[in-house]
């Protein structure tokens, strides 16, 4: 199956709300297309979408630091 829908948020300034409003719309895009596959790529290094994609809070900061530490880090923010 193609590509359906893409977006990209992006804004050079810090703490406007990427993360969040991605997090949003990934997880209300998912609620109203409940077979779509939906694939988000968090490339801030603070990884706040994944975080919040992985769990929200100390769950996800933790999935997070877990993937970081991997021979081969499963995020980006691992490469940094």
């Amino acid at each position: 199956m193609g590509l359906i829908h893409s977006y990209a948020l992006w804004n050079n300034k810090g703490g406007v709300g990427k993360s969040t409003i991605t997090f949003h719309l990934a997880m209300r895009y998912a609620e109203l297309h409940p077979q779509t596959k939906i694939l988000v790529i968090d490339l801030c290094p603070q990884a706040n979408s994944s975080m919040m994609l992985l769990g929200g809070g100390p769950v996800g900061e933790e999935n997070i630091i877990n993937f970081c530490k991997e021979a081969t880090p499963r995020s980006v923010v691992g490469y940094y």
